[in-house]
């Protein structure tokens, strides 16, 4: 089952997808929200080593 979202948080992230995009003109949205999510995981401590030479 899909998580809830508080409508206060959807919005919170929409501000930061948009003042980001203020700021990037060149980003589109969808870039912008990957590197949200992916400083999210950060934050999250989901951290993996890039291993430079190995394919994905």
């Amino acid at each position: 089952m899909p998580k809830a979202i508080k409508i206060s948080d959807k919005l919170s992230v929409e501000a930061k997808i948009s003042k980001c995009a203020e700021e990037n003109p060149e980003l589109t949205c969808e870039l912008i929200n990957e590197i949200l999510l992916g400083l999210e995981e950060l934050d999250n401590g989901d951290r993996t080593e890039y291993e430079f030479g190995k394919a994905l």
